[in-house]
């Protein structure tokens, strides 16, 4: 585990990194954040992967591609399965995702989000 020193010093590199990542994926990231923020989309595509479609994540869950979507997210949302094995389907399922969870804590806490749609 890295120390919050160790953590702090990575934030520069981090960003560049997360930066190269929009370039390199940037129709993919406009057409499938939705109504999430894109530079939050980008990040966490750093984060899970590094922007590395190849990494797999906890093998249990069965995560992979750049967003770490793991197996049960196919199931959640009706679709074949072993499609987020695909660039775009990974990224059309972080999208799909991270707004359906958003809009899911919109409604349970109105009152943390007066002004969401």
């Amino acid at each position: 585990m890295a120390t919050v020193q160790e953590q702090v010093a990575s934030v520069p590199s981090r960003v560049i990194r997360t930066k190269e990542i929009y370039v390199q994926y940037r129709a993919l990231f406009d057409k499938y954040h939705g109504g999430m923020p894109i530079g939050l989309f980008v990040a966490t595509a750093q984060w899970e992967s590094d922007g590395k479609m190849s990494s797999r994540g906890d093998a249990s869950l069965g995560e992979v591609g750049i967003f770490q979507i793991a197996q049960g997210t196919e199931e959640e949302f009706n679709v074949p399965a072993g499609i987020r094995s695909s660039l775009e389907a990974n990224f059309f399922l972080a999208g799909v995702e991270y707004n359906a969870q958003a809009k899911r804590l919109q409604l349970k806490y109105p009152k943390l989000f007066p002004y969401a749609a």
